[in-house]
């Protein structure tokens, strides 16, 4: 069971401080792995609400701005595409998109991997 529809309004507003209160305290945020050969739960970018928050408020801070889309829900988890909008993206290390799965326990986030294509994200998803 996800909570779909406040991450979709976190999203659709642009409100990080409702996103933010959406994880869970001990969330964990994992990049892409950088090699192909790597485990595929990839490097902590995040270990904890507070350092998702600090990552999160920098980029907005340095005029970073993102579109996101939740792609498919499964289970406990939902699939999500970030579009960073244009010029916002590229200095912040996102690239033209982002694609992440979101892991819930309960009506909370606990866990965020990332991926660089949709046809891995929804893989992991199951879809």
């Amino acid at each position: 069971m996800t909570n779909r529809r406040s991450l979709q309004d976190a999203f659709d507003g642009h409100l990080l401080a409702q996103l933010i209160a959406l994880m869970d305290q001990g969330v964990v945020w994992r990049g892409v792995p950088s090699q192909p050969d790597e485990v595929e739960d990839g490097i902590p970018i995040c270990r904890d609400r507070h350092e998702v928050h600090a990552r999160m408020q920098h980029y907005v801070e340095h005029g970073g701005d993102a579109d996101s889309v939740i792609l498919a829900e499964r289970g406990d988890s939902v699939a999500v595409e970030v579009r960073p909008r244009p010029g916002a993206g590229d200095e912040h290390g996102i690239g033209p998109r982002l694609f992440q799965v979101m892991t819930f326990r309960g009506d909370r986030i606990v866990l965020i991997q990332d991926y660089h294509d949709q046809e891995a994200a929804l893989a992991a998803l199951g879809s």
